[in-house]
């Protein structure tokens, strides 16, 4: 059985979203971890904390998002995501697919390829 989400996820989502949309990246990261650490970790937090990461990584890709846009923090937010040990294979996947729009954003096409490609083998996909 999957495990039951957790309540503590959706209370930081709001806030780190707001530090985000302030350019205050660094900030919505301690948040995230100060998270980890009062859900000690668990699966459920690593997994909500991720698929957060991930949000955030995407939102601040998206250009006219003024001060929350960043292509730097996206990748930063991405890193934090793939470093996370005990996340499902399905979020690293997502991970590593954003990860290659990040790359394919900056103009890094090969790189942005071997995302895809290694995204591709973690959800099992043929």
């Amino acid at each position: 059985l999957p495990a039951p989400p957790d309540p503590t996820a959706s209370s930081i989502r709001p806030l780190a979203a707001q530090l985000r949309n302030e350019g205050r990246h660094e900030e919505a990261l301690r948040t995230i971890g100060r998270h980890l650490r009062a859900s000690s970790s668990s699966a459920s937090a690593l997994n909500a904390a991720a698929r957060l990461c991930n949000e955030l990584a995407l939102s601040s890709m998206r250009e006219g998002e003024g001060e929350g846009y960043s292509l730097d923090a996206a990748f930063e937010y991405l890193q934090v995501s793939l470093g996370m040990r005990g996340t499902t294979r399905e979020l690293q996947a997502v991970s590593l697919n954003n990860l290659s729009i990040f790359y394919s954003r900056t103009a890094q096409p090969q790189r942005a390829l071997r995302c895809l490609l290694q995204a591709r083998r973690r959800s099992g996909a043929p």
